[in-house]
């Protein structure tokens, strides 16, 4: 958080610029349609097929979920501080909405996967952590 002016009776604003540019930036934009098309794409890979998944197969797939897991804590990290600089503001709280909206429906896609490792024999997951460790 930074105090753009300086002045005493301001209160500070956060600078967002190390997430996203601006709300209706090009690279926010493409980070959501990429986050929807790679976790369309994880389901369509991993649903069903955990189980099967050798070793090297599985930690390639945590480390995409992680992937996508960083890049939903960007955007909702960048939606949350933009609302909160200003409640009030209802372009600011549609935004925010929106944004956990869309959250909602990647992690929609996702859901299956922590249920399907937690349905894992601790044996079978300990040997398929071996190639994540």
């Amino acid at each position: 958080m930074t105090n753009v002016s300086g002045a005493k009776d301001e209160l500070p604003c956060w600078n967002l610029a190390d997430l996203y540019p601006a709300p209706d930036s090009a690279e926010l934009q493409a980070d959501l349609e990429a986050m929807a098309d790679d976790a369309e794409a994880f389901a369509a890979r991993c649903r069903g097929r955990i189980a099967e998944m050798t070793e090297d197969e599985f930690a390639e797939e945590i480390s995409a979920y992680e992937r996508l897991g960083d890049v939903m804590g960007r955007v909702l990290s960048y939606a949350q501080l933009w609302y909160a600089e200003n409640v009030n503001d209802p372009e600011r709280g549609r935004f925010f909405q929106g944004m956990q909206e869309h959250m909602t429906l990647v992690m929609s896609e996702l859901a299956f996967f922590p249920l399907e490792i937690n349905r894992l024999d601790d044996a079978v997951l300990e040997a398929k952590c071996g190639a994540a460790a």
